[in-house]
């Protein structure tokens, strides 16, 4: 954390407090914005922007072939940098969010250019670029620079793409705390701190920093750089373990940085966007006023007119017509086999009827009922064992037609019981 010099009162610059957060910047442009902070004609600046006005304004969605493009250029701060310009992340935010409800974007292109920024803003922007990767495709595209934040949100995106000279990177977290109590003691200058609770009034200059506030310091280091981790690990689908291997604050550039898991390629601008273009958009299929009569019949072999002229009038494409054709051909076989089929049981049922009459007068059974035709001389267990044998001869196994008799032909069956007892008895 380093300390901006600015001598002024704050409240005439525009978020003045936000540049005093925590930063998560690529270290060399962070004390370039400090120093020119700090060398800055406060009263010129302050002029310059009360003539100005300049405030977050909303951007227009700039949407190219169903692709939303939002640039992330700059210092990354809660609101645009009166020092530096830059992006305002509250406004990335809501520009990813309008891409998502506009219905003509299919995809959304990140375009990177940043040294990083303020943490404030930073997680949330990640959060929302990750939100959208579930909803529609978001790829990240950094130009030469994305380190530190820009990295951070960058890797929240479905593919990273860099240009060959891009360095990306700088995964790590610092502060820096002055201890100015030995220079206050030789101007003969003891500073005083008054504070309810021990680690207020920590850092204050002309104070002793003691151990105790540089541990302190020290976990509040460590949880931030644990939530850039996180996310890192999270958006590049890294574990943990390997993320904090190469978070040392270094820059990688290009292939060196897709060795370690940072980007997914190196490309032009163009080929990334294409290829975003590519994998969001379906492929156009010829839909059937591109196509004749006579490719659609070429394309569904053995069609009839009756069914090619139902394709033409419900305008399927070429695709549709061969699937349909396809199913059309199943159905038609699976009516063929039923047809022969029913022609085979026809055939069967016609001869089993020109012998009935044959069958019937010399054993008494009719061969197409679970009947027989009694003679005088059938007694009760030849007309079971007549009706059996039918059931047998139609494939249904003993056990199971036995079954079906004794439920059928109950007094049948208990004419036989009778007979072979040689005395009345009274089935239940």
């Amino acid at each position: 954390m380093i300390e901006f010099c600015l001598n002024s009162a704050p409240t005439v610059i525009p978020y003045f407090d936000q540049y005093m957060g925590f930063w998560a910047m690529n270290e060399p442009e962070f004390r370039g914005l400090a120093e020119r902070a700090s060398s800055t004609d406060i009263k010129l600046h302050v002029q310059k922007q009360m003539r100005e006005q300049q405030d977050d304004v909303p951007r227009e969605l700039q949407v190219q072939n169903g692709v939303a493009m939002i640039e992330l250029h700059g210092t990354l701060m809660k609101h645009v940098s009166s020092f530096s310009g830059g992006t305002s992340t509250l406004l990335a935010r809501a520009d990813i969010g309008r891409a998502i409800r506009n219905k003509e974007v299919e995809a959304i292109m990140l375009h990177i250019d940043s040294p990083g920024g303020t943490v404030a803003g930073t997680g949330d922007l990640a959060a929302a670029v990750a939100r959208a990767d579930m909803k529609k495709p978001v790829f990240a595209f950094i130009e030469d620079l994305g380190a530190s934040a820009a990295f951070w949100v960058a890797s929240q995106a479905r593919k990273v793409f860099t240009n060959s000279s891009a360095m990306i990177g700088s995964i790590g977290t610092f502060g820096v705390v002055h201890d100015m109590s030995v220079m206050a003691a030789r101007e003969g200058v003891k500073v005083h701190v008054i504070k309810a609770g021990k680690f207020k009034g920590a850092g204050v200059p002309g104070t002793e920093v003691t151990a105790d506030q540089l541990m302190e310091q020290q976990r509040v280091v460590d949880d931030l750089n644990e939530e850039f981790v996180r996310g890192v690990a999270t958006g590049r689908k890294m574990s943990m373990e390997a993320v904090r291997e190469i978070a040392d604050g270094r820059v990688h550039v290009g292939k060196s940085a897709q060795k370690l898991g940072f980007s997914d390629g190196v490309k032009t601008f163009d080929q990334a966007f294409s290829l975003l273009v590519s994998e969001t958009k379906p492929k156009r299929r010829n839909s059937m006023s591109d196509n004749s009569f006579e490719l659609l019949k070429a394309a569904c072999v053995g069609a009839d007119n009756d069914f090619l002229c139902d394709q033409m009038a419900r305008q399927n494409t070429i695709d549709q017509a061969r699937e349909d054709w396809m199913i059309e051909q199943q159905l038609r076989l699976e009516e063929r086999d039923k047809e022969l089929e029913a022609s085979i049981i026809r055939e069967r049922e016609s001869h089993k009827q020109s012998t009935v009459a044959t069958t019937v007068a010399s054993t008494g059974v009719d061969p197409l009922e679970d009947t027989v035709v009694a003679t005088a001389a059938m007694d009760a267990t030849s007309e079971w064992n007549a009706l059996l044998q039918k059931k047998k001869d139609r494939g249904i196994p003993p056990s199971r037609a036995t079954s079906e008799l004794n439920r059928t032909h109950k007094d049948l069956r208990r004419r036989m019981v009778e007979e072979a007892n040689g005395r009345p008895v009274e089935l239940y």
